[in-house]
């Protein structure tokens, strides 16, 4: 079943706001790159909430003089494949439509998106934008990457729906299609992350109006060098958080079917193995009974050893003393995001 934009944008019954397109199907190219400049577009909402100020500056630059980038085989490919991904959807999934338009947030018009395509559910309120996109063959995982999400998440918020659909596809070595079925997954409306993208997204928009200053006396490299530590530093804790949930699984798993053996295992995403082997060592109490002589010889040694060093550090605390050197002791680095306002 095909359906045209105008059916589906007839047939959207949001609980939260209308659609607004500031494009028609007639709109010429460089017109709808000219409507895009004026704001923030779902593409380019998690670089701005995640970039640092050479980021905002390359951003202002692109949309100000057009991007440098105009593309590659991939990104030409992808294009050329988003209205299959779409027919498939309509057909494997549910009807839904490409569509050429820009939508404009009717609160905040310079909060902008452009859906691959969109459709209606069956009930009211289930309009849906898609997001459809080509993966290289090193593609190897169905998770949906903080770009994408983040493109998705913002075009819900201008869009007013409730759900994203995510298609995909994995393209061969070649750069080609393969004979393999697309995926798909469906993404739900998330209200914290979106106020998060809103608000980048307002401050970006008053940087740039305000006629992008630098805004302290760091260079913007470090600025974005800033940034993405901040980011990558909270993914990797969100993932330490991750790992040591899933640990307790695995030891128990461990403790059951390997205390004496070797242990290797294979699930759909990962493999388990660990390795158990005997090895020999000196039992003390055996030891201390059966040749008490050397057995005291060992223990003294030991002390003599923890002796020596005692005496090693108070000799150095003296010396300190008697010939002082002053030098630089550094700290560790620290790079520590800023605070997120807090709601009012």
């Amino acid at each position: 079943m095909s359906i045209t934009v105008k059916q589906a944008i007839d047939a959207a019954t949001m609980p939260r706001h209308l659609l607004r397109a500031v494009t028609t199907p007639d709109t010429t190219r460089e017109e709808w790159h000219a409507i895009r400049a004026t704001g923030v577009t779902a593409s380019r909402a998690h670089e701005v909430a995640h970039g640092g100020r050479a980021t905002w500056k390359r951003i202002a630059t692109e949309i100000e003089d057009g991007p440098a980038f105009r593309g590659n085989a991939h990104t030409a490919r992808g294009n050329e494949r988003e209205p299959f991904l779409l027919e498939w959807a309509s057909v494997f999934v549910t009807p839904c439509t490409p569509s050429p338009l820009v939508f404009a947030h009717p609160g905040n018009p310079r909060h902008m998106a452009t859906p691959d395509g969109f459709g209606f559910g069956s009930t009211p309120g289930e309009s849906f934008g898609v997001e459809a996109k080509s993966h290289d063959a090193n593609w190897a995982t169905d998770e949906i990457p903080a770009d994408h999400m983040d493109q998705m998440q913002f075009g819900m918020w201008v869009t007013g729906f409730d759900r994203w659909l995510y298609v995909w596809e994995v393209m061969g070595e070649d750069g080609r299609p393969t004979l393999q079925d697309p995926k798909h997954l469906w993404v739900r409306r998330d209200d914290v992350r979106i106020a998060r993208l809103v608000r980048e997204a307002d401050a970006y928009l008053a940087w740039l109006d305000a006629g992008a200053p630098d805004l302290d006396e760091i260079p913007n490299e470090l600025d974005d060098a800033l940034a993405v530590d901040a980011a990558a530093a909270a993914i990797e804790s969100a993932a330490k958080r991750r790992r040591k949930d899933a640990r307790p699984t695995i030891d128990a798993y461990l403790d059951e079917h390997g205390k004496e053996s070797t242990v290797r295992v294979g699930g759909t995403r990962a493999s388990l193995t660990r390795t158990a082997e005997d090895f020999t060592d000196a039992n003390a109490a055996a030891w201390e009974l059966g040749d008490p002589e050397h057995f005291a010889e060992y223990v003294e040694a030991l002390q003599q050893a923890s002796d020596a060093r005692a005496r090693a550090e108070q000799l150095e605390a003296e010396a300190v003393e008697r010939f002082p050197i002053t030098r630089i002791k550094y700290g560790p680095v620290r790079v520590a995001a800023n605070k997120e306002p807090k709601a009012a």
